[in-house]
């Protein structure tokens, strides 16, 4: 029901009226009509494009945990493509298939998946869009950035979105190693004055959030340094219990972990709820199988 509501809203807000429901994100609601223009998707009950695209992933997640349905898991989680037109959904999904690939996943059901999704963009899109008047279809945000990357990689940094998100994710990195994961602290009046030494120390990064580094992993290994070094490896050595699930649904819930990677809260309830739900269905160890 938590799937169902967010995709109404979010198709209202994409046929009809942009600003439906924005009300419930704060400051963030009168943004609704210009983040459509731009191409970048919807809110739905979301800040952000992004934030609703990742929240998607992990609400598919869940929902293939609960009821082993994986076809309505894998339409919840590709909406954050057709639906939140996210870039960084994007890269999840392209992530969490390699994976899934890797661990044999089922060739012939990601096809299908591939198909259905270039025919949701070619038919779908053409006429909604024009329909409701926009100058480009809304898809063309993450083909843009795609086809940057494709021709000349070296000025992908230089859209500001990803510039903040991977520059960031980079950044984030490299301090950790040179802290030697000394802890930071969860001070934020201490992060705003490092962030302002770190954005003349990296000259490339454009900005950085005043809330800390684009990524919910790292921000956690930032700030808690070698105190958070167990629960990573516990995360990550859980993680493999994947193998569990049969091959082709593996990228479902594979996406929901991975997602954290980038700029997605570790405060969300929504990521913590998936990770019990998925402790608890591998607790036994044995083979789930089709369930």
């Amino acid at each position: 029901w938590s799937s169902y509501l967010w995709g109404i809203v979010a198709i209202i807000q994409i046929t009809f009226d942009p600003s439906f429901m924005t009300f419930l994100v704060g400051g963030w609601s009168s943004v609704g009509d210009v983040v459509v223009a731009s191409g970048r998707g919807v809110l739905s009950l979301a800040p952000e494009p992004t934030t609703f695209g990742l929240h998607l992933i992990i609400l598919g997640a869940l929902y293939y945990l609960l009821s082993g349905n994986g076809r309505v898991s894998a339409l919840i989680i590709l909406c954050s493509l057709f639906l939140a037109l996210s870039s960084s959904s994007l890269l999840v999904l392209l992530m969490a298939g390699s994976i899934g690939i890797a661990g044999h996943i089922n060739l012939k059901f990601l096809g299908k998946i591939l198909f259905f999704g270039l025919a949701a963009i070619l038919v779908v899109y053409p006429l909604v869009f024009p329909f409701l008047g926009l100058e480009k279809m809304a898809m063309f945000r993450i083909t843009d950035l795609l086809m940057v990357a494709f021709n000349n990689p070296e000025l992908i940094l230089a859209d500001a979105s990803v510039n903040t998100r991977l520059g960031g994710l980079f950044v984030a990195i490299m301090e950790c190693i040179d802290r030697m994961f000394i802890p930071f602290g969860l001070s934020h009046l201490d992060w705003l004055l490092e962030r302002d030494v770190l954005l003349g120390k990296y000259p490339f990064l454009l900005g950085l959030s005043v809330s800390g580094f684009p990524s919910g992993y790292f921000i956690q290994l930032y700030q808690g340094g070698v105190l958070f070094i167990p629960v990573l490896f516990y995360m990550i050595y859980k993680s493999l219990y994947v193998s569990l699930f049969p091959s082709q649904y593996r990228w479902l819930i594979l996406g929901a972990i991975i997602v954290p990677l980038f700029q997605f809260s570790f405060a969300s309830p929504t990521f913590w709820l998936f990770w019990g739900v998925f402790l608890e269905r591998t607790s036994k160890g044995s083979n789930l199988g089709e369930y």
